[in-house]
């Protein structure tokens, strides 16, 4: 195992996506979430970046604006459902097409922030965010997705793509089609972050090469 081991080179399917396999001890194996870090692991990290900046309750997260629902109904197809054999009644999130073109406002951002300005990226990725105000101190929470004005659902919490303090000491980023979220930090805060518990961390070079066929990050730190 090292730094820019890919999941999809090791189980491919024959497009290069990664695969689903069963191991001849019945494990199973798949490849982690693309764009996004699950929110215990966001919360552990967060602790440890929380004691690396002198602002660590100031800062921004940035969320991808094209996740389904969050500025427009777009992407996401909703159904309540009856309690049955003694289940409550709820929400399904089916994550379908709902076929139209709904209006900015319609999904769980306000109008006024899903018509805003957006925070753009250069270069290749033309990515376009939404800006929260969030410190490192409220993402250590482990409750942070009950909190968090990006997530509908806090069951399937969607992380930050971006979150940087306000004295930019660091910087944690998940990108959209990756399967990895990577920090940029100093030294210590690197050593730190690989040396706690609970996570899979692996240090590596600002040149190293994270994409595999289709531009997909397959490794995970």
């Amino acid at each position: 195992m090292h730094s820019e081991a890919q999941y999809a080179r090791l189980l491919p399917r024959d497009d290069g996506t990664a695969a689903m396999e069963i191991a001849p001890d019945g494990r199973r194996y798949a490849a982690p979430r693309e764009g996004c870090i699950d929110d215990a692991s966001l919360a552990a990290a967060s602790a440890v970046l929380a004691r690396h900046t002198g602002t660590p309750a100031a800062g921004i997260a940035a969320a991808w604006e094209g996740w389904g629902g969050l500025a427009s109904s777009a992407g996401v197809a909703r159904f309540t459902f009856e309690a049955s054999d003694g289940l409550p009644a709820g929400v399904d999130d089916t994550g379908g097409e709902d076929g139209g073109d709904p209006e900015p406002g319609s999904g769980w951002l306000s109008r006024e922030v899903a018509t805003g300005s957006r925070f753009d990226l250069h270069g290749k990725t033309a990515r376009h965010y939404v800006l929260f105000e969030v410190g490192a101190n409220d993402l250590a929470d482990s409750a942070w997705p009950e909190r968090a004005a990006w997530v509908d659902q806090p069951m399937w919490a969607q992380s930050p793509s971006i979150v940087w303090p306000e004295d930019h000491s660091w910087v944690l980023a998940t990108e959209i089609d990756f399967d990895s979220t990577l920090v940029a930090g100093t030294t210590k805060l690197i050593q730190e972050l690989v040396q706690t518990a609970g996570l899979e961390v692996l240090s590596m070079r600002t040149d190293a090469d994270l994409t595999s066929d289709g531009d997909r990050l397959n490794h995970n730190k």
